[in-house]
Protein backbone atom coordinates (compact mmCIF):
# COMPACT_ATOMS: atom_id res chain seq x y z
CA UNK A 1 0.00 0.00 0.00
CA UNK A 2 2.66 2.50 1.09
CA UNK A 3 4.31 1.75 -2.48
CA UNK A 4 0.59 2.58 -4.18
CA UNK A 5 0.29 5.93 -2.36
CA UNK A 6 4.09 6.96 -3.39
CA UNK A 7 2.71 6.70 -6.69
CA UNK A 8 -0.13 8.51 -6.33
CA UNK A 9 1.81 11.36 -4.59
CA UNK A 10 4.49 10.94 -7.18
CA UNK A 11 1.38 11.72 -10.05
CA UNK A 12 0.04 14.54 -8.00
CA UNK A 13 3.38 16.20 -7.77
CA UNK A 14 3.50 16.14 -11.51
CA UNK A 15 0.44 17.15 -12.31
CA UNK A 16 0.16 20.53 -9.61
CA UNK A 17 3.88 21.37 -11.21
CA UNK A 18 2.37 22.30 -14.19
CA UNK A 19 1.33 25.64 -14.23
CA UNK A 20 -1.20 27.30 -16.74
CA UNK A 21 -0.64 26.39 -20.41
CA UNK A 22 -2.43 29.13 -22.35
CA UNK A 23 -4.98 28.53 -25.28
CA UNK A 24 -6.94 30.84 -27.24
CA UNK A 25 -10.00 29.44 -27.64
CA UNK A 26 -11.81 26.76 -26.52
CA UNK A 27 -11.15 24.21 -29.87
CA UNK A 28 -7.15 24.34 -28.56
CA UNK A 29 -8.38 23.35 -25.12
CA UNK A 30 -8.13 19.62 -25.38
CA UNK A 31 -5.22 19.15 -27.64
CA UNK A 32 -2.94 21.80 -25.35
CA UNK A 33 -4.30 20.29 -22.37
CA UNK A 34 -4.10 16.60 -23.11
CA UNK A 35 -1.11 15.96 -20.65
CA UNK A 36 -2.84 17.87 -17.46
CA UNK A 37 -5.93 15.88 -18.26
CA UNK A 38 -4.12 12.54 -18.92
CA UNK A 39 -1.89 12.68 -15.42
CA UNK A 40 -5.40 13.93 -13.20
CA UNK A 41 -7.25 10.90 -15.26
CA UNK A 42 -4.27 8.10 -13.89
CA UNK A 43 -4.64 10.25 -10.20
CA UNK A 44 -7.90 9.06 -10.41
CA UNK A 45 -7.57 5.81 -11.44
CA UNK A 46 -4.61 5.60 -8.83
CA UNK A 47 -7.03 6.71 -6.39
CA UNK A 48 -9.79 4.37 -6.92
CA UNK A 49 -7.40 1.70 -6.84
CA UNK A 50 -6.28 1.97 -3.79
CA UNK A 51 -9.87 2.60 -1.83
CA UNK A 52 -11.11 -0.70 -3.38
CA UNK A 53 -8.27 -2.49 -2.10
CA UNK A 54 -9.06 -4.33 0.94
CA UNK A 55 -5.39 -3.99 2.08
CA UNK A 56 -6.17 -0.29 2.49
CA UNK A 57 -6.71 1.25 6.05
CA UNK A 58 -8.73 4.14 6.92
CA UNK A 59 -5.70 5.85 7.84
CA UNK A 60 -4.12 5.16 3.90
CA UNK A 61 -7.17 6.42 2.31
CA UNK A 62 -7.86 9.87 3.98
CA UNK A 63 -4.10 10.08 2.89
CA UNK A 64 -4.93 9.08 -0.55
CA UNK A 65 -8.34 11.27 -0.29
CA UNK A 66 -5.39 14.39 0.72
CA UNK A 67 -3.35 13.44 -2.34
CA UNK A 68 -6.27 13.50 -4.87
CA UNK A 69 -7.66 16.65 -3.20
CA UNK A 70 -4.76 18.52 -4.30
CA UNK A 71 -4.45 17.19 -7.78
CA UNK A 72 -7.90 17.86 -7.89
CA UNK A 73 -7.69 21.79 -6.94
CA UNK A 74 -5.24 22.64 -9.03
CA UNK A 75 -7.04 21.00 -12.00
CA UNK A 76 -10.17 22.55 -11.29
CA UNK A 77 -8.37 26.00 -11.12
CA UNK A 78 -5.64 25.51 -13.67
CA UNK A 79 -7.90 23.82 -16.65
CA UNK A 80 -11.12 24.67 -16.29
CA UNK A 81 -12.23 25.00 -19.79
CA UNK A 82 -15.37 27.27 -18.73
CA UNK A 83 -12.57 30.15 -17.82
CA UNK A 84 -11.80 30.21 -21.38
CA UNK A 85 -15.26 30.40 -22.17
CA UNK A 86 -15.99 33.15 -19.74
CA UNK A 87 -13.15 35.27 -21.28
CA UNK A 88 -13.58 34.33 -24.67
CA UNK A 89 -16.84 35.55 -24.16
CA UNK A 90 -16.02 38.55 -22.87
CA UNK A 91 -14.08 39.38 -25.95
CA UNK A 92 -16.29 38.93 -28.30
CA UNK A 93 -19.99 40.71 -26.76
CA UNK A 94 -20.88 41.68 -30.13
CA UNK A 95 -21.06 38.03 -31.78
CA UNK A 96 -21.44 35.93 -28.29
CA UNK A 97 -20.99 32.26 -28.55
CA UNK A 98 -23.53 30.09 -25.84
CA UNK A 99 -21.76 26.75 -26.15
CA UNK A 100 -18.13 25.52 -25.26
CA UNK A 101 -16.73 24.29 -28.52
CA UNK A 102 -17.86 22.72 -31.89
CA UNK A 103 -17.46 18.89 -30.35
CA UNK A 104 -20.59 20.33 -27.69
CA UNK A 105 -22.38 21.91 -30.64
CA UNK A 106 -22.19 18.55 -32.37
CA UNK A 107 -23.81 16.26 -29.14
CA UNK A 108 -26.34 18.78 -28.74
CA UNK A 109 -27.23 18.91 -32.62
CA UNK A 110 -27.60 14.88 -32.84
CA UNK A 111 -29.98 15.21 -29.73
CA UNK A 112 -31.92 17.56 -30.67
CA UNK A 113 -32.58 15.52 -33.98
CA UNK A 114 -34.87 14.08 -32.48
CA UNK A 115 -36.29 16.45 -29.73
CA UNK A 116 -36.55 19.90 -31.77
CA UNK A 117 -39.15 22.10 -30.75
CA UNK A 118 -40.13 19.55 -28.37
CA UNK A 119 -39.40 20.50 -24.57
CA UNK A 120 -36.90 18.19 -24.62
CA UNK A 121 -34.69 20.48 -26.92
CA UNK A 122 -31.70 21.77 -25.76
CA UNK A 123 -31.39 25.68 -26.29
CA UNK A 124 -27.90 27.16 -26.96
CA UNK A 125 -29.68 30.27 -28.22
CA UNK A 126 -28.89 33.27 -25.91
CA UNK A 127 -28.45 31.48 -23.11
CA UNK A 128 -25.38 31.18 -21.33
CA UNK A 129 -24.12 27.74 -19.82
CA UNK A 130 -24.28 26.72 -16.32
CA UNK A 131 -22.35 23.94 -15.78
CA UNK A 132 -22.17 24.87 -12.02
CA UNK A 133 -23.25 27.62 -9.43
CA UNK A 134 -21.41 28.70 -6.38
CA UNK A 135 -18.26 28.20 -4.90
CA UNK A 136 -17.33 24.37 -4.36
CA UNK A 137 -15.06 25.06 -1.64
CA UNK A 138 -17.20 26.74 0.46
CA UNK A 139 -20.59 25.19 -0.31
CA UNK A 140 -22.00 22.97 2.53
CA UNK A 141 -24.49 21.04 0.37
CA UNK A 142 -24.83 20.68 -3.09
CA UNK A 143 -27.09 19.83 -5.26
CA UNK A 144 -25.96 17.57 -8.20
CA UNK A 145 -28.79 18.25 -11.32
CA UNK A 146 -29.47 16.81 -14.95
CA UNK A 147 -29.19 20.16 -16.41
CA UNK A 148 -30.64 23.62 -16.04
CA UNK A 149 -34.20 24.05 -16.29
CA UNK A 150 -35.59 26.60 -18.46
CA UNK A 151 -39.78 27.93 -17.63
CA UNK A 152 -41.16 30.06 -20.54
CA UNK A 153 -42.06 32.77 -20.85
CA UNK A 154 -40.84 34.22 -17.48
CA UNK A 155 -37.33 33.12 -17.24
CA UNK A 156 -36.23 33.84 -21.21
CA UNK A 157 -36.52 37.48 -19.67
CA UNK A 158 -33.18 37.07 -17.83
CA UNK A 159 -31.77 36.23 -21.58
CA UNK A 160 -28.72 39.21 -22.31
CA UNK A 161 -29.52 41.35 -19.20
CA UNK A 162 -25.99 42.47 -18.41
CA UNK A 163 -25.87 42.05 -14.35
CA UNK A 164 -27.13 37.87 -15.09
CA UNK A 165 -24.48 38.06 -17.97
CA UNK A 166 -21.45 39.21 -15.64
CA UNK A 167 -22.29 37.30 -12.68
CA UNK A 168 -22.70 33.67 -14.48
CA UNK A 169 -19.52 34.76 -16.25
CA UNK A 170 -17.25 35.87 -13.26
CA UNK A 171 -18.56 32.61 -11.39
CA UNK A 172 -17.69 29.92 -14.53
CA UNK A 173 -13.98 31.35 -13.60
CA UNK A 174 -13.90 30.51 -10.09
CA UNK A 175 -15.34 27.33 -9.02
CA UNK A 176 -13.51 27.63 -5.94
CA UNK A 177 -12.63 30.85 -5.11
CA UNK A 178 -16.01 32.80 -6.49
CA UNK A 179 -16.90 34.78 -3.03
CA UNK A 180 -20.47 35.91 -4.33
CA UNK A 181 -22.73 33.52 -3.09
CA UNK A 182 -24.90 31.00 -4.85
CA UNK A 183 -26.70 33.65 -7.06
CA UNK A 184 -30.39 31.86 -7.25
CA UNK A 185 -30.86 32.33 -3.48
CA UNK A 186 -29.37 36.37 -3.53
CA UNK A 187 -31.12 38.72 -1.80
CA UNK A 188 -30.28 41.13 -5.17
CA UNK A 189 -31.25 38.05 -7.82
CA UNK A 190 -34.74 39.82 -8.83
CA UNK A 191 -32.30 42.62 -9.76
CA UNK A 192 -29.59 40.64 -11.44
CA UNK A 193 -32.36 38.98 -13.51
CA UNK A 194 -34.31 42.39 -13.92
CA UNK A 195 -37.32 40.34 -13.25
CA UNK A 196 -39.23 39.38 -10.26
CA UNK A 197 -41.32 36.77 -11.52
CA UNK A 198 -38.25 34.68 -12.61
CA UNK A 199 -38.89 31.14 -11.81
CA UNK A 200 -35.36 30.32 -10.88
CA UNK A 201 -34.98 31.49 -7.55
CA UNK A 202 -38.78 30.53 -7.07
CA UNK A 203 -37.60 26.48 -7.87
CA UNK A 204 -34.77 26.64 -5.35
CA UNK A 205 -36.29 28.24 -2.49
CA UNK A 206 -39.05 25.78 -3.02
CA UNK A 207 -37.24 22.63 -3.49
CA UNK A 208 -34.34 23.54 -0.54
CA UNK A 209 -36.65 25.46 2.30
CA UNK A 210 -36.88 22.73 4.34
CA UNK A 211 -33.25 22.40 4.50
CA UNK A 212 -33.35 25.95 5.50
CA UNK A 213 -36.10 25.58 7.80
CA UNK A 214 -34.72 22.82 9.62
CA UNK A 215 -31.20 23.93 10.17
CA UNK A 216 -32.09 26.02 13.20
CA UNK A 217 -28.80 26.42 14.94
CA UNK A 218 -26.84 24.95 12.35
CA UNK A 219 -28.21 27.08 9.57
CA UNK A 220 -27.23 30.44 11.36
CA UNK A 221 -23.73 29.10 12.32
CA UNK A 222 -23.38 28.57 8.30
CA UNK A 223 -24.80 32.31 7.56
CA UNK A 224 -26.98 33.46 4.79
CA UNK A 225 -28.10 30.40 3.08
CA UNK A 226 -26.70 31.38 -0.83
CA UNK A 227 -23.05 30.88 0.69
CA UNK A 228 -23.20 27.51 1.66
CA UNK A 229 -25.45 25.91 -1.46
CA UNK A 230 -23.83 25.25 -4.65
CA UNK A 231 -25.00 22.87 -7.87
CA UNK A 232 -23.33 21.08 -10.80
CA UNK A 233 -24.94 20.59 -13.77
CA UNK A 234 -24.14 17.24 -15.89
CA UNK A 235 -25.61 19.09 -19.13
CA UNK A 236 -24.52 22.90 -18.53
CA UNK A 237 -27.22 23.86 -21.39
CA UNK A 238 -30.57 24.55 -20.49
CA UNK A 239 -33.93 22.49 -21.85
CA UNK A 240 -37.49 22.71 -20.29
CA UNK A 241 -37.50 19.27 -19.22
CA UNK A 242 -34.74 16.65 -19.74
CA UNK A 243 -35.87 13.29 -18.38
CA UNK A 244 -34.58 10.42 -17.17
CA UNK A 245 -31.33 9.63 -16.66
CA UNK A 246 -31.09 5.97 -17.91
CA UNK A 247 -32.63 7.22 -21.22
CA UNK A 248 -29.98 6.41 -23.39
CA UNK A 249 -30.55 9.18 -25.61
CA UNK A 250 -29.22 11.26 -22.56
CA UNK A 251 -26.86 9.07 -21.25
CA UNK A 252 -25.25 9.44 -25.01
CA UNK A 253 -25.82 13.44 -24.33
CA UNK A 254 -24.18 13.79 -20.83
CA UNK A 255 -21.21 11.64 -21.31
CA UNK A 256 -20.27 12.66 -25.05
CA UNK A 257 -19.75 16.23 -23.87
CA UNK A 258 -16.25 17.83 -24.12
CA UNK A 259 -16.52 19.20 -20.57
CA UNK A 260 -18.17 15.42 -18.84
CA UNK A 261 -14.35 14.99 -17.75
CA UNK A 262 -14.61 18.20 -16.31
CA UNK A 263 -17.56 17.98 -14.37
CA UNK A 264 -16.85 14.34 -12.65
CA UNK A 265 -13.54 16.15 -11.42
CA UNK A 266 -15.90 18.64 -9.74
CA UNK A 267 -18.41 15.76 -8.40
CA UNK A 268 -15.01 14.01 -6.71
CA UNK A 269 -13.46 17.46 -5.54
CA UNK A 270 -17.25 17.81 -3.44
CA UNK A 271 -17.07 14.29 -2.17
CA UNK A 272 -13.69 14.78 -0.70
CA UNK A 273 -14.53 17.69 1.49
CA UNK A 274 -17.07 15.03 2.70
CA UNK A 275 -19.76 17.87 1.25
CA UNK A 276 -23.60 16.19 1.20
CA UNK A 277 -24.60 15.79 -2.33
CA UNK A 278 -28.25 15.19 -2.86
CA UNK A 279 -29.23 14.13 -6.65
CA UNK A 280 -32.24 12.99 -8.64
CA UNK A 281 -33.02 9.12 -8.52
CA UNK A 282 -31.83 6.89 -11.07
CA UNK A 283 -28.58 9.39 -11.65
CA UNK A 284 -26.12 7.50 -9.86
CA UNK A 285 -26.09 4.36 -12.22
CA UNK A 286 -24.15 5.79 -14.75
CA UNK A 287 -21.70 8.16 -12.71
CA UNK A 288 -18.83 5.78 -10.88
CA UNK A 289 -17.74 8.31 -8.61
CA UNK A 290 -21.13 8.63 -6.77
CA UNK A 291 -21.05 4.79 -6.22
CA UNK A 292 -18.34 5.25 -3.78
CA UNK A 293 -19.82 7.81 -1.80
CA UNK A 294 -23.42 5.84 -1.35
CA UNK A 295 -24.00 4.05 1.73
CA UNK A 296 -21.04 1.64 1.92
CA UNK A 297 -19.08 2.57 -0.72
CA UNK A 298 -15.66 2.64 0.11
CA UNK A 299 -14.79 6.59 -0.23
CA UNK A 300 -13.53 7.34 3.10
CA UNK A 301 -16.44 9.92 2.85
CA UNK A 302 -19.28 6.95 1.81
CA UNK A 303 -22.61 7.74 3.17
CA UNK A 304 -22.74 11.40 1.76
CA UNK A 305 -25.05 10.54 -0.81
CA UNK A 306 -28.90 11.34 -0.96
CA UNK A 307 -31.82 11.32 -3.19
CA UNK A 308 -35.34 11.73 -4.07
CA UNK A 309 -37.98 9.12 -2.33
CA UNK A 310 -40.61 10.60 -5.05
CA UNK A 311 -39.24 11.07 -8.60
CA UNK A 312 -41.54 13.11 -9.63
CA UNK A 313 -40.60 15.32 -6.33
CA UNK A 314 -36.93 17.61 -6.23
CA UNK A 315 -37.95 18.42 -2.64
CA UNK A 316 -35.37 18.18 -0.19
CA UNK A 317 -37.44 17.31 2.62
CA UNK A 318 -38.42 14.39 5.83
CA UNK A 319 -40.49 12.71 3.82
CA UNK A 320 -38.43 13.32 0.23
CA UNK A 321 -34.99 12.14 1.44
CA UNK A 322 -33.63 9.09 1.28
CA UNK A 323 -29.98 8.00 1.70
CA UNK A 324 -28.72 5.82 -1.16
CA UNK A 325 -28.48 2.34 -0.45
CA UNK A 326 -29.14 3.42 3.44
CA UNK A 327 -31.54 1.85 5.63
CA UNK A 328 -33.04 5.12 7.44
CA UNK A 329 -36.65 6.08 6.52
CA UNK A 330 -37.19 9.55 4.92
CA UNK A 331 -37.25 11.36 8.12
CA UNK A 332 -34.08 9.75 9.71
CA UNK A 333 -31.63 10.28 6.25
CA UNK A 334 -33.29 14.38 6.60
CA UNK A 335 -31.82 14.13 9.95
CA UNK A 336 -28.42 12.93 8.63
CA UNK A 337 -28.30 15.55 5.62
CA UNK A 338 -28.41 18.10 8.02
CA UNK A 339 -25.82 16.51 10.58
CA UNK A 340 -22.98 16.55 7.72
CA UNK A 341 -24.45 20.51 6.83
CA UNK A 342 -21.51 22.32 9.36
CA UNK A 343 -19.91 25.70 9.47
CA UNK A 344 -16.99 25.83 7.16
Amino acid sequence: MQTQLKELKNLTDELTGIKLIWVNSCEEIYKKWETPTDLMQKIINKFDGIIADLTATSGDKTIANGLQQMALEHYINTFNPWTVYARNYKANTQVPQFILNNHDAGIIGKHNINYGGKKREIKTTNLLPTPFVGNLKTARFVMLLKNPGLDYPQDSKRINQHPWTQTILDNLQMPTTYNNGFVFLRTDYPQIVCNPQDKGQIWWNRNITNVKNGLNQVSVACGPVHTWVADIELVPYASEIFGGPNDNDNIALITGLSSWFFTRCLIRYVMGRGIPIYTRSGMVDFIPELHQYKTGGAHPYSGRLFTNKNPQCASVSAGNVKQVNGNENPSDSFEKLKSYIKPV
